[in-house]
């Protein structure tokens, strides 16, 4: 770990003000990137708590397995088939004749929150 500065007092109201500088403004923090990125992945990891570890690990497949089965199973051209009109999983199901024991809904939840 490295030392921190004892003239520092810990204020959350500035590293939040500075982080939304960072947004509105990356090219002005630009000279420090690389101390930037690797303080606010060692922040995160501060943060995450055993249930964000294990979801992070078990959900992070699952973009691409979605993307594979959406193609595999032609769901994205069922649901473009539906030109703008609101479908279900029932209609999604009987358009690709896939096997209903597929919880594509759960799997759409997971990612969503990823």
């Amino acid at each position: 770990m490295s030392p921190v500065n004892p003239l520092v007092t810990p204020n959350p109201k500035i590293l939040i003000d500075q982080l939304r500088a960072l947004i509105d403004n990356p090219d002005a923090f630009s000279a420090a990137k690389r101390s930037i990125v690797d303080l606010s992945i060692k922040a995160k990891a501060v943060f995450d708590g055993p249930f964000d570890t294990m979801r992070r690990l078990t959900c992070a497949p699952l973009p691409g397995v979605m993307a594979y089965i959406g193609q595999e199973y032609n769901i994205f051209k069922a649901i473009d088939g539906a030109a703008g009109a609101p479908t279900s999983f029932d209609i999604l199901i009987e358009k690709v004749a896939l096997d209903p024991i597929y919880s594509i809904p759960s799997l759409i939840m997971c990612v969503a929150r990823t």
